[in-house]
């Protein structure tokens, strides 16, 4: 269940970058400039995200998320 969030919010993410283009107002040389700056943005901050995630599954230990602790079930 949880994979198919996750496939349907990259299959959507795409679709948008997809029209975005078809769409887009500028060239084609600065479109595709743009894209590649942004998604170096995304690539490293998701990157960060992953890690983080990785090492608390590794350490399991509990994350506070505002005033609530999250506990493995």
């Amino acid at each position: 269940m949880r994979y198919k969030l996750v496939t349907g919010l990259i299959a959507g993410t795409a679709l948008g970058v997809v029209a975005g283009l078809l769409f887009a107002p500028k060239p084609g040389k600065e479109s595709r400039q743009f894209v590649a700056s942004r998604s170096t943005e995304i690539r490293h901050k998701t990157g960060g995200y992953m890690h983080a995630m990785r090492s608390w599954r590794k350490s399991k230990e509990p994350v506070m998320a505002g005033s609530y602790d999250w506990r493995n079930s």
